[in-house]
């Protein structure tokens, strides 16, 4: 039988071989006659696998290819005596993360294809109405849809609260109600989440700043049974594990120009023996049940930060959750997806939300379910 030829170097002075019974094969061909250098039969390839063959001591690159729908590739790196030295999971996206991979002398070259989420017509708008306008077509499962907004020097203390009090006024039983919130997020001495408005003063937490329980109080005084609060803010999430903690402001970039939005609540003591909520629940989903009535979709737990990327445009919770809903819909870089798609909120679409918010940050930060009403049918499109 005849062996198929894999890759070569780029100089030529390598070749991958693969016989009929999957046996992989290095040749040295610098000299007078080729050298087999290795040879295994436990790499194990597919038909989507793309191989190649870099530096001096070489190197063997594999671009394994996922065979089902899930985005998901790997890079795997062997050495010549064709032995697994390291392997890199990737999410490919058309729309946002990584678009391809191109091999280089060097080594692998990821292609990010990360555009601002803002279009340069948001971008270059007069009118902050006329994005909204723009932006907010009814989704499949609503009649209609209001959308109503603060921005920037608006989101006030004074305004925030005033627009949570006209909910109770407009809101219906059968209507949905979502809130979102983005920004940054504190924690006080007694370790109680509050929302930074525009005109926060840090020294002054609990006067100046919005708290969760005001949020929860102002969607609970309207008639809807089906709600939700997405929340893009460090330490919007569960406070039950945190103990022995100091908050310590910290929104500086790092050296990739990512922010954490807000403080971090840095522990000050071990306590090896306490038993914390996070070890007894045993999924994602456990013992989250809504005392509010309030499905509440957080960032980052109460103790960790959550980021934001000039690469995203976006917190990586929202840029997640943005991409996962396109998904869904079908959009992609090729496709503009079926917006006549009715989505409802599952467990299956939040930890897919966990996974990409996981992918963006580098395993930093995870999401969190602050609370989850398991009677309230939610829909997201």
């Amino acid at each position: 039988y005849n062996p198929s030829l894999l890759a070569a170097s780029l100089d030529g002075s390598y070749v991958l071989l693969k016989t009929g019974d999957s046996e992989m094969l290095l040749y040295d061909l610098r000299a007078d006659k080729p050298q087999l250098l290795s040879h295994n039969k436990e790499v194990i390839s597919n038909v989507l696998d793309t191989f190649y063959i870099i530096g001096k001591e070489p190197q063997i690159i594999r671009y394994h290819n996922s065979v089902d729908n899930d985005r998901k590739s790997k890079l795997i790196t062997y050495n010549e005596n064709l032995e697994l030295i390291k392997e890199r999971e990737l999410r490919i996206e058309n729309n946002r993360g990584v678009l391809s991979v191109a091999i280089t002398r060097n080594g692998p070259l990821l292609l990010n294809r990360r555009p601002s989420i803002a279009t340069d017509r948001q971008i270059l708008a007069s009118k902050v109405e006329d994005i909204v306008k723009e932006k907010s077509a009814t989704a499949a499962s609503f009649n209609k849809t209001d959308v109503r907004y603060l921005l920037n020097e608006k989101a006030t203390r004074k305004n925030i609260l005033i627009e949570l009090d006209k909910l109770k006024n407009v809101i219906r039983p059968q209507d949905q109600l979502v809130v979102f919130i983005a920004g940054h997020g504190v924690l006080d001495a007694d370790l109680n989440y509050y929302y930074a408005p525009t005109d926060m003063d840090f020294e002054n937490v609990k006067e100046k700043g919005v708290s969760f329980n005001e949020i929860i109080k102002g969607l609970n005084a309207t008639s809807s049974t089906k709600m939700m609060l997405l929340m893009d803010t460090c330490h919007s999430g569960n406070t039950l594990d945190i103990e022995n903690y100091e908050i310590v402001e910290d929104n500086k970039e790092d050296e990739n120009g990512n922010k954490k939005r807000g403080g971090v609540a840095r522990k000050t003591k071990n306590n090896k023996e306490k038993i914390t909520v996070s070890q007894v629940v045993s999924t994602l989903f456990d013992n989250f049940n809504s005392v509010s009535g309030v499905t509440v979709l957080s960032a980052s737990s109460g103790e960790d930060v959550a980021y934001e990327s000039k690469e995203l445009s976006n917190g990586a919770f929202t840029t997640a959750y943005i991409s996962q809903l396109q998904k869904q819909l079908g959009q992609d870089y090729f496709n503009k997806g079926d917006y006549n798609k009715r989505i409802s909120l599952t467990q299956e679409f939040i930890k897919e939300v966990r996974d990409l918010i996981l992918d963006y940050t580098n395993n930093k930060q995870q999401l969190d379910i602050r609370e989850i009403n398991d009677l309230a049918k939610i829909q997201i499109w």
